[in-house]
């Protein structure tokens, strides 16, 4: 058994606000294009963080569902994410960007489409590193796919590794994902330092297994509790373009 109390947003809505309105500035100095900015939502916590999992995955249902637990807490991740597959020498990422109540809304949102566009070419980027030449491609783009209680567009972008390039030469050259950072990657990673007010911890990382056997399958940790010293804590963000409406992104 287990009990959350009330979440309580760090920072408000007021400082996340600012921050988004930061961010539009840097856009629009050609610093950047897009970034994904986050706050963090804690809650005291009482009981058994495998309850919760196990409550939560079993009503949503997530694709990429990951539980860890040890003497330094537990992790109870319900991510829709695939963030990389490799199976044999083939490679396949699907990132999300654009989330919503209606799919066709989605798809016709210009500024939704703009956020997943972007970071589809700063994965196909990625994984290009890794890849042969000429084998990076993207099977899907921008399409809504139906998710717990929401839709999100889903792309997929895909290529086979190069001769000589393992697991680790694969995620080195991918990680973090990007859709959690932004475009271009290394200045986005530097405008969330700056900008955001926690560290995100697991939150936004990857969970999965590297198997010489089974391949290696990771998941983007988002919608991700993180739960210690009777405390849990979880991410929640989006990515910020000039489209964005600072009050609106709260």
């Amino acid at each position: 058994d287990y009990r959350l109390g009330g979440f309580e947003a760090y920072p408000g809505r007021r400082a996340h606000s600012e921050a988004v309105s930061w961010c539009r500035r840097y856009i629009a100095a050609g610093d950047l294009y897009q970034a994904n900015l986050c706050l963090r939502l804690e809650s005291e916590f009482e009981g058994d963080a495998l309850d919760l999992f196990a409550e939560a995955a079993g009503a949503l249902g997530p694709d990429h569902a990951a539980y860890l637990s040890g003497p330094w807490g537990a992790v109870a991740s319900l991510s829709p994410e695939l963030f990389l597959r490799r199976t044999g020498r083939d490679v396949l990422s699907a990132p999300i960007k654009g989330t919503g109540p209606d799919p066709a809304a989605l798809e016709a949102s210009a500024k939704d489409r703009a956020e997943n566009v972007m970071i589809v070419d700063l994965m196909r980027n990625d994984i290009g590193k890794s890849s042969s030449y000429g084998t990076v491609s993207v099977p899907q783009l921008a399409r809504a796919r139906e998710g717990p209680g929401v839709w999100h567009l889903v792309s997929e972008v895909a290529g086979t590794l190069a001769p000589g390039v393992d697991d680790g030469d694969l995620v080195r050259g991918s990680f973090p994902p990007g859709s959690v950072t932004g475009a271009p990657k290394i200045k986005a990673m530097e405008v969330i330092s700056e900008l955001e007010s926690t560290g995100r911890e697991v939150y936004t990382g990857a969970i999965g297994y590297a198997s010489p056997v089974a391949g290696l399958e990771l998941s983007v940790a988002i919608r991700t509790f993180e739960v210690a010293g009777g405390r849990a804590w979880l991410g929640a963000g989006g990515g910020i373009t000039w489209g964005s409406d600072p009050d609106a992104e709260y």
